[in-house]
């Protein structure tokens, strides 16, 4: 229910080794000074708070802790050791650890856990290794952390290497931690976004499941304090599963495009409430640390200055998990303004998932001057959203994401309780278009790092709408997605109306054929048996001349084609 990890308990907590740590009572306890909190809740609360903001959830405190010289060894009988160390901050309500050095050989397993031994992080093994050597954990409840490496009897201690440079200390996005503290502990308070706010799980939220296993709690560290974030996990046209997270440029806020940078960044996945009202049960998030750069929009200087496009990709370390549950969002970049429900799944002021819903979305938004119709322009009439919603999506009613968060503000409000700050949740939000974004003309020389289309279309297959897909992608599915890609084709192109399609789809039954024009309009809908696919017309000839797209659709397997009609 955590970190990507093996699982499995310290070998400290076995009993049949409690007589041999019974005889060291002594673990070496690193204490670290806590940050005054009344003076960190007096920031929060002096600062004037925008939507444009990221929530500071925590601060950094220095630390110097080592492998070994941090710790005592105990010999088991066996000849494995096991390595262990404490950390304390006075009245944290929660640590976390951030690495500068962390590599462990095969053989070694490293685990975490709070002062009741409630929670448990781990074992961490050679398969958190990154090439940095960078890395971060997942929080920790409490005041006080137990570290311990358990140790293989044939592995070189020497090759371990882990050093802590930063200690975070959390004060906020903590209240899912109340599960694990001890029994008649205080409870942590729910986090500070708006009453006003409603949980994913509830019922407006429910009916679109995939989109909200799609999004996630994004926390991020911006020297010397720990911010929180929003994003969302996207699919790409190879539907490789490639874990790709899309956010506001604005949530990093310094245009790095450093691999280094994002390392240290963790990804929360189900961060919500089990139950529409929350009732103190255990907590499902799980979460990934680590991520590399793609792409972004880069930011003018200033506080809140106009931005055109807000924009940031990044690809997780690894792959998502199957047992995450998670979805990879489709989306579409035709532009066209969307009528319906449209729905953003967030995590407001760094609390649990929120949802919120509108069916009031507007072309012609834009950023503090940044451009003309940059932003869609949503008036939320359920929900809102808050500093700490940036980056999260905007998903219209076919469930395709159109638009990342850049802020908003408070236009006709529905609810004036106020958050933790003291402050109206946000109903009028401005969403950096997905279409501009795509291929993002506003900065030169234009490249992969400066748009969204290498990434999310990879395969160049001209693809203006792809649909959600499990993100735990069975092998087989990926290799027909790419055999199929191979055995279809559209022709001829140019045309000057009647196109064929020769195709070949394993295991399939019934093939869904769909062509759209360039701005996304259904011109032609269509079924077909699987088998019927060997010179299967099409009619465009009541069309207007132009580029059109070719979707094929069989099961969670989607192929695009280009085709020119013209007269």
């Amino acid at each position: 229910m955590a970190q990507i990890s093996e699982g499995g308990t310290p070998l400290s907590f076995d009993a049949n080794y409690s007589s041999t740590f019974a005889l060291q009572t002594y673990i070496p306890q690193t204490e670290y000074t806590a940050p005054d909190i009344n003076k960190l809740h007096a920031e929060d609360r002096s600062t004037k708070h925008t939507a444009y903001d990221n929530v500071r959830i925590g601060t950094l405190i220095p630390a110097d802790l080592s492998f070994p010289s941090s710790g005592t060894f105990t010999t088991l009988s066996d000849g494995r050791q096991v390595w262990r160390a404490q950390v304390a901050v006075a009245g944290a309500p929660a640590l976390g650890f951030y690495y500068d050095k962390f590599a462990l050989p095969d053989g070694v397993r490293y685990f975490l856990s709070n002062s009741n031994k409630k929670q448990i992080l781990g074992a961490y093994t050679s398969a958190n290794n990154s090439s940095d050597g960078l890395w971060v954990n997942e929080k920790v409840q409490g005041e006080l952390v137990n570290l311990e490496l358990d140790i293989d009897a044939n592995v070189d201690v020497s090759q371990i290497k882990m050093h802590i440079n930063n200690v975070g200390y959390f004060y906020n996005s903590v209240s899912y931690l109340t599960y694990y503290q001890t029994d008649g502990a205080p409870q942590f308070a729910y986090d500070s976004s708006s009453p006003c706010e409603i949980n994913a799980i509830c019922p407006i939220g429910s009916a679109y499941p995939n989109q909200r296993l799609a999004s996630m709690h994004i926390e991020y560290v911006k020297n010397p304090n720990i911010y929180a974030g929003s994003g969302t996990v996207m699919n790409n046209t190879l539907q490789d599963c490639t874990p790709y997270v899309l956010t506001a440029s604005h949530v990093e806020g310094t245009n790095s495009t450093a691999n280094t940078t994002f390392s240290i960044w963790m990804f929360y996945f189900n961060y919500e409430t089990p139950t529409c009202q929350y009732s103190g049960a255990q907590p499902t998030s799980q979460s990934m640390s680590g991520a590399t750069f793609c792409a972004r929009s880069s930011l003018p200087s200033g506080t809140n200055p106009p931005l055109v496009g807000d924009f940031l990709l990044v690809k997780l370390k690894t792959k998502i998990p199957a047992t995450y549950g998670a979805y990879l969002s489709g989306w579409d970049n035709s532009g066209t303004t969307p009528s319906g429900t449209s729905i953003g799944f967030h995590h407001p002021s760094g609390d649990v998932k929120k949802v919120s819903t509108t069916t009031q979305v507007f072309p012609n938004g834009n950023f503090n001057g940044g451009g003309t119709n940059t932003h869609w322009a949503a008036e939320f009439t359920q929900g809102g959203f808050e500093e700490g919603s940036s980056g999260s999506g905007l998903f219209i009613s076919n469930g395709r994401l159109i638009g990342d968060l850049t802020g908003g503000g408070v236009n006709s409000p529905t609810c004036t309780t106020l958050n933790g700050y003291g402050e109206q949740m946000n109903d009028l939000g401005l969403y950096s278009k997905l279409s501009l974004n795509w291929l993002y003309a506003y900065q030169t020389p234009s490249s992969a790092a400066t748009r969204l289309k290498d990434w999310l279309d990879p395969n160049n297959s001209g693809a203006i709408t792809l649909d959600a897909i499990a993100a735990n992608c069975p092998t087989s599915a990926v290799q027909q997605v790419k055999q199929v890609s191979t055995t279809v084709t559209v022709f001829p192109s140019p045309s000057t109306g009647i196109v064929y399609v020769n195709a070949s789809f394993a295991n399939a039954t019934t093939v869904a054929i769909e062509v759209l024009d360039v701005v996304g309009k259904k011109v032609l809908d269509a079924q077909a048996n699987a088998a019927q696919l060997n010179n299967f017309a099409l009619d465009l000839s009541h069309n207007a001349a132009g580029l059109y797209i070719v979707h094929l659709t069989s099961g969670t397997t989607i192929v695009t084609r280009k085709v020119v009609i013209a007269r």
